[in-house]
């Protein structure tokens, strides 16, 4: 199936027919004051692998990812990020929202002075506008969510604050001529954009979703995806106790593995057919980490959970 995204200005959505990343700061400032010459290339880009294409600025730079694209000025005043998601499963409305809510809450938000000006939502899209700091520079940034037939279309347009006007039509021509073949995004690893969350310490690092809704209760961090399918805990029950703690969380907690790992961790596989969930987990001398997800769905998702459970780090 292949989409074609409208921005929300325009109030249209057409439709026809990872290992993972981290996200980046923009660099640079512009290096002149005066606008800048903007035109449409008339040739599309199309990515390597087929995901998709669209029409950039001509003589922007453009670097390549597995998952997208980020196209920059050539005087660094402006940048446009392009990504493409897996998630999976199909998500509804709410699902949606809880995508774009947590991907601003944990990645737009981090930055300082960080303000949402503009929301705009529809079953299927949303825009949202804020204003934050970037490197000392206030910027302006408006960001496109879009989605169709399991896959998340996510599009940034990064100017300095003081010139966001000046691009406005040109990014909403960028936007409009978005085009995603989502049969082979969906041969992405789901939600492959993480990043990297820590206990309260900072002794013990592991890699969650952007895209995931963030909660602590009762001492433990939770990560949930959008569709609330999977599930991650971090814990800092002490490891002699993990599997005890484990076992208090969900009804007749089985262990159907458990396995010793070469950085003195321990690999547990744990089933609860009373609660329907099962899942695995690694329990570390810093803590245990468990991921979770409904039975019916495990077969679906196992690779996934074992990269999330396979991508931590101890610090010393």
């Amino acid at each position: 199936m292949k989409i074609r995204i409208i921005p929300l200005a325009l109030i249209v959505l057409a439709l026809s027919s990872m290992l993972f990343v981290s996200r980046v700061e923009p660099n640079g400032t512009p290096t002149s004051a005066s606008a800048p010459a903007l035109k449409i290339s008339s040739t599309p880009y199309n990515h390597f692998n087929g995901a998709f294409s669209i029409r950039l600025p001509e003589g922007w730079h453009v670097n390549e990812r597995d998952d997208g694209i980020l196209v920059s000025e050539p005087n660094g005043g402006a940048l446009i990020d392009v990504l493409l998601i897996n998630t999976g499963n199909v998500l509804d409305s709410k699902g949606i929202k809880a995508y774009s809510d947590s991907v601003e809450a944990n990645f737009f938000s981090t930055f300082s002075n960080y303000k949402v000006s503009e929301r705009i939502s529809l079953e299927r899209c949303a825009q949202v506008s804020k204003t934050l700091e970037s490197k000392g520079v206030a910027k302006s940034v408006v960001s496109y969510y879009c989605y169709a037939d399991g896959v998340m279309s996510q599009q940034d347009f990064w100017t300095d604050a003081d010139r966001a006007e000046i691009y406005s039509t040109l990014y909403e021509t960028v936007t409009s001529s978005l085009n995603v073949d989502t049969k082979v995004v969906k041969t992405f690893q789901p939600y492959r954009e993480r990043y990297a969350a820590a206990d309260s310490q900072k002794r013990f690092e592991f890699q969650v979703p952007y895209s995931w809704k963030h909660d602590v209760a009762q001492g433990v961090e939770k990560f949930t995806s959008p569709d609330e399918v999977n599930v991650l805990w971090y814990s800092a029950t002490p490891a002699e106790s993990a599997l005890k703690w484990l076992g208090g969380q969900f009804a007749g907690v089985g262990i159907t593995e458990d396995r010793a790992q070469k950085d003195g961790s321990r690999r547990v596989a744990w089933n609860s057919v009373a609660g329907g969930v099962k899942g695995q987990a690694v329990i570390t001398s810093r803590g245990t980490l468990v991921w979770i997800i409904k039975s019916d769905e495990f077969e679906k998702f196992a690779s996934f959970g074992d990269s999330l459970l396979s991508n931590y780090r101890i610090v010393k």
